[in-house]
């Protein structure tokens, strides 16, 4: 899928084996490439489309409040603000997680998920470089510290909250 929004472009690309996705996000300026941002995961798309049934729309009606949802996720997160989050994600919601685990199915699953990364990481801080969408996807490239992690979050849209989040990750921050 490639998401277009005037100077950038976000790209979603799977492997031809099907065992892993990357997710690219270009900047440009005029007609030259000024940066390209590289995240990757592990999640087995073998036996998913990419949307995995979700409807894709190209109108733009609403997306600042889309952005700002995503946008919400964050501060809900920094805030351990966990009933914030979950109201975020419709019931039968599905998050792919970046390093191969299972998906999370439901908004209380995928809360109980995000407990338990920050049970494990307890002091992380997550911040937003830059969220962005057409239509009824938005993709958010967002930074962590207590660790320093460097996601990519792709988030497809349907009635006011999240149906479908796929996350990746970048690899050259976790090889530090």
């Amino acid at each position: 899928y490639m998401l277009d929004q005037k100077d950038l472009v976000c790209l979603q690309v799977a492997a031809a084996d099907s065992k892993s996705s990357f997710l690219y996000v270009f900047r440009f300026e005029g007609d030259l490439i000024a940066q390209v941002d590289e995240y990757s995961s592990v999640y087995d798309l073998s036996d998913m489309s990419l949307f995995d049934g979700a409807e894709i729309t190209t109108d733009d009606a609403g997306l600042p409040e889309r952005i700002d949802t995503a946008d919400s996720q964050l501060d809900a997160l920094n805030e351990r603000d966990y009933s914030r989050l979950a109201e975020t994600y419709n019931d039968d919601a599905i998050m792919y997680g970046s390093r191969g685990t299972d998906p999370y199915i439901g908004a209380e699953s995928i809360v109980n998920g995000a407990q338990s990364f920050i049970r494990n990481f307890p002091t992380i801080e997550w911040s937003k470089y830059r969220t962005f969408g057409q239509g009824n996807i938005v993709c958010q490239q967002i930074a962590t510290k207590n660790p320093l992690i460097s996601f990519g979050h792709v988030m497809v849209f349907e009635g006011g909250k999240v149906s479908r989040s796929y996350q990746y990750y970048s690899e050259a921050v976790f090889s530090r």
